[in-house]
Formats: structure tokens, sequence, C-alpha cells
């Protein structure tokens, strides 16, 4: 497994519609010929923020580039927002900003090590016990 520490840009926006006149207030004094005025039309609202997260994958890839185009494919429409304004955003654009493998670690590579080995049937067992036994002792 190959992780990778990946920061992308999310774009929403939604689309905000003005149906409606102004009421006449209730003000001190005599109003009158009040014009109400009417909305007609909408807005659109975006807004931009900058997400992070460790993506682990099965894939390993030859250089970030090809990893940065995979998450972005990924991330593309399966991203959404949760609102806590009850307003409906949608997701409009997704732009990875950064896509860079970490490193592995020794116990993930040990682990790689162990299934390798234990997939191979042609090897004897006296080698695999010795294999187990160095990967055992590293440290």
């Amino acid at each position: 497994m190959a992780r990778y520490a990946v920061e992308a840009e999310v774009t929403v926006e939604t689309n905000i519609e003005v149906d409606g006149n102004i009421e006449e207030p209730s003000i001190e004094g005599d109003l009158s010929d009040f014009n109400s005025g009417y909305f007609n039309g909408s807005n659109t609202v975006e807004d931009t923020c900058t997400i992070s997260f460790t993506w682990e994958t099965a894939t390993v890839f030859d250089d970030d580039g090809d990893a940065e185009s995979e998450i972005s494919d990924q991330l593309e429409g399966n991203l959404s927002l949760y609102s806590q304004d009850g307003i409906e955003w949608e997701v409009t654009d997704v732009t990875v900003l950064s896509c860079e493998r970490e490193e592995m670690s020794l116990d993930a590579a040990k682990e790689v090590l162990r299934t390798f080995l234990s997939g191979l049937d042609n090897i004897p067992d006296e080698v695999k016990e010795a294999v187990e036994v160095v990967l055992d002792n590293v440290r």
C-alpha cells in the first residue's frame, strides 16, 4: 500500500434567487404613495476552502503527477458539502494542490515482504522461516 499526503482546493457555489417586494414599514408619521419595489433576480455565490488528507491506495504510481491525476479524478463528483446554513451548495471544482507519496514505514515494509513471501509456493520452509526471523529482528 502506498500512502499519499493530499491537499486540494474545493470550490462550492449556490444560486440565491430573490423574488419579493419591500413591505411598507411601520414608522411614526404618515406614509403615502409608498412604492414597494420588486426584487426578481438571482445571484451566484461561490466560496473556496482547502482540504487535506492521507490517501492510502494499493496502486503505486511511478510519479506523484500520476497519483495527483488519479486522486483528482476520484474526488471529482464524489465530494459533497454538509451545509449548516440550510442552503444547498454544489461542489463545482476540485483542484489538487499537492499529492506527495509518504515514505513507507518499516512496519509497512515488513508486512509487504511477509505478504509477498506467503504468496510464493516454491520457497522452501527453511527459507521462509529464515526471512521471518530476519523480519522479526529488524527494528
